[in-house]
């Protein structure tokens, strides 16, 4: 069955209950130029209720703006489109962190790139993107296996090594981003090679 798009609710983000506050980001932890990337996308959410939940500082890591409100807003709304035309892609989603990551505000480390793994089952395809946390952000395209060896995760683990070291030529179709007043934009597609 397929999602109907629905337009990104108006929230702040929030402490999540089920973890110690001490533990966890606040508003005061990201300061220009970063902002509350989330993993798991807003738009991903079937209805108001549920997208209301991804608001929560566990969900976010600092993304630089360029990044967040650009390409990677372009990457996630054509992989909407992706599961929109599929009817079943699996996307996982994280960072990726250097050796020494920077602090924001000494607490909140801040991710060199972040990526979207998706699988479609009913073409056996499997691909990768990575997105450089930058001012002037850069999203290459790569196997699995190199999402696993930078990030230290593995998006599916049940999938073989054959497949998760496959180079994909997967065309991402053009995004849609549905507007509070119900409207749909199409955006660009992603910069990604």
């Amino acid at each position: 069955m397929q999602k109907a798009l629905i337009s990104r609710v108006d929230q702040k983000f929030v402490k999540d209950e089920a973890i110690d506050s001490a533990r966890q980001a606040s508003d005061s932890d990201f300061v220009a130029p970063w902002d509350r990337g989330h993993m798991t996308p807003a738009n991903d959410a079937p209805d108001d209720a549920t997208q209301r939940d991804t608001f929560v500082f566990t969900n976010a890591v600092p993304q630089h703006k360029k990044l967040n409100r650009f390409l990677w807003k372009y990457l996630e709304a054509s992989l909407h489109q992706a599961a929109e035309l599929e009817g079943e892609v699996y996307i996982v989603t994280g960072p990726i962190f250097g050796s020494a990551p920077t602090l924001q505000k000494a607490r909140v480390a801040t991710p060199k790139a972040t990526f979207k793994a998706i699988y479609i089952p009913s073409r056996n395809l499997a691909v990768g993107y990575i997105a450089t946390n930058l001012a002037a952000p850069k999203c290459r395209i790569f196997p699995i296996a190199e999402i696993i060896r930078q990030s230290g995760i593995d998006p599916f683990p049940a999938l073989s090594a054959e497949l998760k070291a496959a180079q994909s030529n997967y065309g991402l179709p053009a995004g849609v981003i549905v507007r509070h007043n119900g409207s749909k934009q199409h955006v660009p597609l992603p910069a990604c090679r």
